[in-house]
């Protein structure tokens, strides 16, 4: 598994136990939808979907989300958006999670082998392996799709992200779309080249924003990422003094799409067929542990 830890062989799919169909719409009327999946049927949850329409004030259409025994289908139909904060640029973020979500209270989603929320001083590094594929329906649609995780200074949830947190994102797939705030500098992590966006005081809680962005895009494939090399990479740019306090609180993967020049239709599929997460055995920081 690379320099970066060898993964602990507890890991779980989202496409291997429930056998029901889970279907999760959101629209301009209903934009924070959401549904747990149990996989394994023990009433624990393994993941959360969740429409996420985060800066949709209103619109025509949907985004659904279906959820089967072997894939993850998203599609996002919309037209004649109205941005609840045009500044906020992208008009939502439908994701699948597991952890505990610092700005809502949903689940939590802790049934498998990363235990979130969890201080980085102590947590082994964690790496993710997303099997994906983006059907791009409209050439000049804004889009990423990325994986996200909160970094902040308590496990307390349902508020804003404050001043001395961290945003970090790791995107796999963009187009016509940029990290947020300024470009300040490259990372080369498992063989690929990254630039790294950051903003010192992002959104109205005025937290502080990584972004990993690949040089080259891929719409779909295979991707393993280790949180760790970023995670360090990121302490180099960061005016924050307090890392090996912060709480890992969840791990995200959803799309970011459109922009306030771009509302009159946003039209995008992307799909999950397998989404894997490991433990490995030095700590995220980069330092050794028992």
């Amino acid at each position: 598994m690379g320099k970066f830890g060898i993964a602990v062989i507890v890991c779980f799919f989202f496409c291997i136990f429930a056998e029901a169909s889970v279907v999760v719409t959101a629209t301009g009327e209903h934009r924070y939808p959401w549904a747990p999946l149990d996989l394994d049927g023990d009433g624990q949850i393994e993941w959360i979907l969740e429409g996420n329409l985060w800066n949709v004030y209103s619109a025509d259409g949907q985004v659904t989300m279906v959820w089967d025994d072997k894939t993850l289908a998203v599609s996002i139909r919309l037209a004649d958006i109205v941005q609840e904060q045009p500044s906020g640029w992208v008009n939502g973020y439908p994701e699948i999670w597991y952890g505990a979500k610092v700005w809502n209270t949903l689940g939590p989603a802790l049934d498998g082998p990363v235990p979130l929320p969890q201080k980085l001083r102590d947590l082994r590094d964690i790496s993710v392996t997303v099997e994906y594929e983006v059907r791009r329906l409209d050439p000049r649609l804004p889009y990423n799709l990325c994986l996200e995780a909160w970094l902040t200074r308590d496990t307390e949830r349902g508020r804003a992200v404050r001043s001395d947190e961290v945003e970090i994102m790791i995107w796999l797939d963009y187009q016509n779309m940029r990290g947020a705030g300024t470009l300040v500098g490259q990372t080369t992590v498992g063989g690929k080249v990254y630039d790294v966006w950051y903003e010192e005081r992002c959104g109205n809680g005025g937290w502080e924003y990584f972004a990993f962005v690949p040089k080259d895009p891929a719409p779909y494939g295979t991707a393993t990422i280790w949180w760790g090399p970023f995670i360090q990479e990121a302490m180099r740019y960061s005016c924050r003094s307090n890392w090996p306090d912060l709480y890992f609180t969840s791990i995200e993967l959803g799309s970011e799409f459109g922009a306030p020049h771009y509302l009159r239709r946003n039209d995008l599929d992307w799909e999950v067929r397998s989404f894997v997460i490991s433990c490995g055995q030095r700590n995220i920081l980069g330092v050794e542990t028992q």
